[in-house]
């Protein structure tokens, strides 16, 4: 496989999730697996306000199995040098989006393989990090999602068949 380019920007995917709560697409009390934090309805709503339609959503990779959402713009299109009618759109976008003023930019599609300048590297840059999902306070890692299935079904799995699913199998 080869690296595959995409145009355009990171998602702050942390304030899309609290943006979607806030709207009530999604509860997080709601879903003790961390299935339902949805970001979907609040993209059509972006791409919807910002009148942008050939947006589109992809991921791409900030790290060695890092990735972040990402707002796909068609490059032909947005490439520099833009009409002020078209920055004026970028801007408002970013607004919209809940993003820092910046220009779009070159990233590597999680469809195609990691780059090479970011074999090895373990953290996204500080600036990606504090959007990333699992910078939010709504997100759960995965061990936090038995003990929460565990204090709200407790009818479903007592805590020694957790124990015992974590000892492996038996002999």
């Amino acid at each position: 496989m080869d690296i595959i380019k995409v145009y355009g920007f990171p998602m702050n995917e942390v304030w899309m999730v609290q943006e979607g709560v806030r709207l009530g697409f999604s509860n997080p009390e709601d879903d003790i697996y961390g299935r339902s934090l949805d970001v979907g309805p609040v993209f059509d709503s972006i791409k919807r306000r910002s009148g942008i339609q050939e947006l589109h959503m992809n991921c791409v990779w900030v790290g060695d199995g890092l990735s972040i959402l990402f707002w796909h713009l068609p490059f032909e299109r947005w490439k520099p040098p833009r009409t002020p009618t078209l920055e004026r759109r970028l801007e408002e976008f970013l607004q919209l989006a809940n993003l820092p003023s910046m220009k779009p930019a070159v990233y590597a599609s999680i469809d195609g393989d990691l780059p090479g300048v970011l074999r090895g590297l373990e953290q996204a840059p500080p600036w990606i990090e504090k959007m990333r999902l699992e910078s939010s306070p709504l997100y759960r890692p995965p061990n936090y999602h038995v003990f929460t299935k565990l204090e709200r079904h407790p009818a479903r799995a007592t805590t020694a068949d957790v124990q015992k699913w974590f000892s492996g199998p038996t002999k």
